[in-house]
C-alpha cells in the first residue's frame, strides 16, 4: 500500500515538473506525451480510489440473498487487481530507477520499451509470462460470467475485459498484447494497466448495484 501511494505522488510530481529539454534524446513532443500519460495515471488512480470507497460502503450494506455472489465477485476482483498491481511494480522495479526524484533518470526509465517487451515478448512470440497474463485474464472473466445471469452485464464484461484480437487503424487484426504492449514505453503500460483496473472496479460497482 505504501508503494502504491508513493507512485501516485511520484507521477503527480513528475507531471508537474516535466520539461521539454530534459535530454537531447527526448523531443518536445515526447515530453508532452509523457506529461499526458502522467495526467491519465493520476486521473485513473483518483477514480480507482473513489470506486474502492464506494464498493466497500455498498458491501457493508448488502445482507440480502445476493450477499454470497457479491462477495465472491469482490474476492475474485481483489485477487486479480492484486496480480495487476504486482506486475506493474515488478516492471518498475526492473527498470532499476535508483532515484525517483531525478526527473531526467525517471523519464529515461519510463520511456524505455525494454521492460515491457522483455516481459511479454520474445521476438514475434509471447513469453511464458505473456501467456500466463492472458490465461489469468480469461480465467477471471470466466469466473465473473458464472456469477451473473444478466445478458447485458455479461456483454459489458466481455467488451471491457476481453483479450481477443484488436483492430488497428488499417483494419487489421492484431493480437491483444501486441496491440497494447509491443514496443510500448513503461509509462504507457502503467497508464493502460491502471485503466484496466478502473474498468474492473466500475464493473464491480455496477454488479453490486444491479
Amino acid at each position: 500500500m505504501i508503494k502504491g501511494y508513493f507512485l501516485i505522488g511520484f507521477f503527480t510530481f513528475i507531471s508537474c515538473n516535466s520539461s521539454p529539454d530534459i535530454d537531447e534524446k527526448f523531443s518536445a513532443d515526447f515530453s508532452r506525451d509523457f506529461g499526458m500519460y502522467t495526467v491519465f495515471i493520476n486521473e485513473f488512480e483518483s477514480t480507482t480510489f473513489q470506486l474502492n470507497k464506494l464498493i466497500e460502503q455498498e458491501l457493508n450494506l448488502k445482507l440480502d440473498d445476493s450477499f454470497d455472489k457479491i462477495h465472491k465477485y469482490d474476492s475474485l476482483t481483489k485477487e486479480y487487481i492484486g496480480t495487476l498491481k504486482n506486475l506493474e511494480l515488478e516492471l518498475i522495479k526492473n527498470s532499476q530507477i535508483e532515484n525517483f526524484n531525478n526527473i531526467k533518470e525517471s523519464q529515461k526509465a519510463f520511456s524505455s520499451i525494454k521492460e515491457v517487451n522483455d516481459y511479454f515478448f520474445i521476438g514475434d512470440s509471447l513469453t511464458n509470462n505473456g501467456n500466463i497474463y492472458l490465461e489469468k485474464r480469461r480465467t477471471y472473466i470466466n469466473k465473473l460470467l458464472e456469477l451473473t445471469e444478466n445478458p447485458d452485464f455479461t456483454q459489458r464484461i466481455v467488451n471491457n475485459l476481453s483479450v481477443n484480437d484488436a483492430i488497428d487503424r488499417n483494419n487489421n487484426n492484431v493480437k491483444y498484447l501486441n496491440y497494447h504492449y509491443k514496443n510500448t514505453p513503461l509509462i504507457a503500460f502503467v497508464a493502460h494497466n491502471k485503466l484496466v483496473i478502473k474498468k474492473i472496479l466500475h464493473l464491480e460497482y455496477d454488479f453490486i448495484n444491479e
